[in-house]
């Protein structure tokens, strides 16, 4: 004979947990009953519910399955462990108490969430182990020296500009003399080349003088 909803066992009203996770559930019960099997049965009807695993009267924990059930006897509670959830795990649980006569037991409803992909992806990564970081002992750069990748880091990155500053004034200087000197030439030879009395020849390259060409108009013509 079995009486529900007794005084002498107390489980939590519902729990829940996530699919391929576990959940643990904790029944008190009243002192006098350390002593007494416990279990935990499934199914909606207390009559018939179906007995999933049971002490046997010891503290020592009991398996069966995925479930578990250990008693505290100190405490005066026992608790019920299922692992590897799955969403057929949903459904009315009993914590009960086996006792001369009758049983007492106490309902618990069990609800199992459904886990996503990217729940279950980011769960799983958090149990990847981190690499330790490597000292500079452990490394595999030089071991007479730092890497080149730190001698290149430790140069100010100002300096190749101050270094890189004088070379491209001194081009830039002979670029515009080059020029300078071009302009002065051309302009040389064009002033010999149309005024050639004017400009100052050249010692190599002196050219006469024209004379001037005489009109022969407005002269008076000779008696013959």
């Amino acid at each position: 004979m079995c009486v529900p909803g007794s005084s002498a066992v107390k489980g939590p009203d519902a729990v829940q947990g996530w699919e391929r996770g576990s959940l643990t559930v904790e029944c008190r019960y009243d002192p006098g009953y350390e002593a007494n099997v416990k279990w935990w049965c499934r199914g909606a009807s207390w009559k018939y519910c179906e007995i999933l695993v049971q002490t046997t009267g010891s503290e020592q924990e009991v398996k069966r399955g995925h479930m578990s059930i250990r008693d505290h006897q100190k405490d005066r509670t026992f608790t019920v462990t299922m692992e590897e959830l799955t969403m057929n795990d949903a459904d009315t649980y009993w914590c009960g108490i086996e006792r001369t006569g009758f049983d007492v037991g106490d309902q618990v409803e069990v609800t199992v969430n459904p886990v996503s992909t990217t729940t279950a992806t980011t769960t799983t990564s958090t149990n990847v182990p981190t690499a330790a970081p490597v000292s500079p002992e452990e490394g595999t750069g030089p071991p007479n020296g730092p890497s080149s990748s730190s001698q290149f880091s430790s140069v100010p990155f100002w300096l190749p500009v101050l270094l890189k500053g004088p070379l491209l004034l001194s081009l830039l200087s002979a670029i515009l003399w080059g020029a300078v000197a071009d302009t002065v030439l051309l302009s040389e030879e064009s002033l010999h080349e149309r005024w050639p009395c004017l400009a100052l020849p050249r010692p190599s390259q002196q050219t006469p003088c024209p004379a001037p060409a005489l009109s022969l108009q407005g002269q008076a013509q000779p008696l013959t």
